[in-house]
């Protein structure tokens, strides 16, 4: 009998096994519940690695539709991997659990500084997760249901974009392979 819980079932259904080898790191919450981040190889694309969220969803948050559960996801290419880049997630997370409210689409959270060393990325944008097959983006283990928000970083100049309305412009330039979202190093 297979005893892992559902919600690691749906993660690992999509993103694979978790494997310790890939990144696992933990955070302690003010509540005392832990947040771990889990690192999926090769995911969504070869050479790229998904860094995802578990234990947000211990929490139900307030959205429009009613409440919900979260977990949050970041994907990047491998060379970007690390427990700073894994430390942007329990940041996004306290962020959802201290105004008691559910990231919601089209959501910038900054821009708050550099993301990473040297980078012009200052901000996160939650989108559904559109690299990935649709079924990965609700988890219905529980009443009521995990959603997945990827979090995905944007220059000042993208923020800029989002917040004018043209976010679907900006989407379009990144669907034609204008811009290599999962490139975190990019201009």
């Amino acid at each position: 009998m297979d005893d892992t819980p559902p919600m690691i079932q749906h993660v690992e259904s999509h993103l694979g096994l978790i494997d310790p080898k890939a990144g696992v790191w933990g955070w302690d919450h003010a509540d005392g519940t832990l947040l771990q981040v889990a690192a999926f190889r090769d995911r969504p694309r070869k050479g790229a690695t998904t860094l995802c969220s578990l234990g947000l969803s211990h929490h139900q948050l307030c959205s429009p539709r009613g409440h919900v559960r979260q977990e949050l996801f970041v994907s990047c290419l491998d060379r970007f991997v690390s427990r700073r880049l894994a430390g942007i997630l329990p940041v996004a997370a306290q962020y959802a659990l201290e105004q008691h409210t559910a990231l919601r689409a089209w959501q910038v959270l900054g821009p708050a500084g550099t993301l990473l060393p040297d980078s012009v990325l200052e901000a996160l944008l939650c989108l559904e997760p559109l690299l990935f097959p649709e079924s990965f983006a609700i988890c219905q283990d529980r009443n009521p249901r995990t959603e997945f928000v990827w979090l995905v970083p944007i220059s000042r100049w993208e923020v800029a974009e989002v917040q004018a309305g043209r976010g679907e412009q900006l989407l379009t330039r990144w669907e034609r392979g204008e811009t290599d979202i999962l490139d975190w190093d990019r201009a």
